[in-house]
């Protein structure tokens, strides 16, 4: 991951472990990191800011019942480009196909 002071991270993961997870590894760097639970609250943020540029989306492929997927959501909010899907279906060929064709970044 590339990291610079003053970015915002912005971690997607329907398990609250895992957000306390990331901000255990990020916790000594100079960053914002924001991390939410449900794709709505993730819209909801993101409808308010101005500027995505310096932003990194940290999202996980399966987000529970009722919510798209970390593919789909990124496609539909258009934030490929600052995009990481961070998944254990790493291995999985259909997923790995989807995102090479799509240019978004898989890390497990």
């Amino acid at each position: 991951l590339k990291i610079t002071a003053g970015m915002t991270i912005v971690v997607l993961d329907d398990n609250f472990t895992i957000h306390k997870l990331w901000a255990q590894k990020l916790g000594k760097t100079e960053i914002n990191l924001k991390c939410f639970s449900h794709s709505d609250q993730l819209v909801d943020w993101l409808n308010n800011q101005t500027e995505t540029k310096n932003v990194l989306f940290l999202l996980d492929y399966d987000l529970g019942k009722g919510q798209p997927n970390g593919i789909n959501l990124a496609k539909k909010l258009s934030i490929i480009r600052n995009c990481i899907l961070v998944t254990s279906y790493f291995y999985d060929r259909e997923i790995r196909s989807i995102c090479s064709d799509i240019g978004l970044k898989l890390i497990s």
